[in-house]
């Protein structure tokens, strides 16, 4: 345990420079679009999943740095090591996102705008969070394969290619179609449950591939 909270007080050292500026940029930004639009939402959202996505530097500052070799001649197993970030990622991107969501709920109280209502921000704050963590459970084990520089394509590709799908569905089937699908009514109520479970299982599979490639990694 005590390999683990060292470990993520490093990575939070790393982070907490970027997360002051982050804060700064974020209140201005928020500033501006709530009273000239409603973009703040989207904006929040955004900043939700970039939150999660931070751990990102920590990687590449590792790389630089060649943290990795000094790791491997230490006796803290992969696993710790790999819980430790992950645990960090998903302590700052929840607590962030949180943040966000009760900042939302501020913008509610001073602007009478319906993009602020209660149901909105928790649905914003919930994609987000759902997007963040897919995002986290894919791109993660491939920071620890190929490091963050060999892995900018793909972290292209894997934004690209779920917005290339959905587009190419939108335009190959008939809005009739979309229109005309219907879910049982017990499937759509257990949906959320479904989602989250799906995302959970794809967290704890990210969490072990990413613990055997560190252990296959050679320094």
């Amino acid at each position: 345990m005590n390999e683990i909270l060292g470990l993520m007080k490093k990575d939070w050292a790393l982070m907490k420079k970027q997360m002051r500026l982050m804060a700064v940029y974020l209140v201005v930004l928020f500033g501006l679009f709530s009273a000239a639009a409603d973009g703040a939402l989207f904006l929040s959202s955004f900043f939700s999943v970039l939150l999660f996505l931070m751990a990102t530097n920590c990687f590449a500052y590792d790389e630089q740095s060649n943290f990795g070799k000094l790791l491997a001649a230490s006796p803290v197993p992969p696993g710790r090591i790999v819980l430790s970030r992950y645990l960090l990622t998903l302590l700052v991107g929840a607590a962030g996102s949180a943040a966000l969501a009760l900042l939302n709920l501020l913008f509610a109280r001073l602007f009478d705008r319906d993009i602020f209502r209660p149901e909105n921000v928790l649905a914003a704050f919930l994609t987000s969070m759902a997007l963040a963590l897919l995002m986290v459970s894919i791109l993660f084990p491939l920071f620890y394969k190929f490091g963050v520089n060999k892995s900018r394509l793909m972290i292209l590709l894997v934004c690209a290619i779920p917005i290339a799908a959905v587009a190419l569905l939108k335009f190959l089937v008939p809005e009739t179609v979309w229109q005309g699908l219907t879910m049982p009514p017990f499937l759509l109520t257990a949906l959320p449950y479904l989602l989250a479970l799906f995302l959970l299982l794809c967290l704890a599979a990210s969490i072990r591939i990413s613990i055997g490639i560190l252990r296959r990694t050679e320094y």
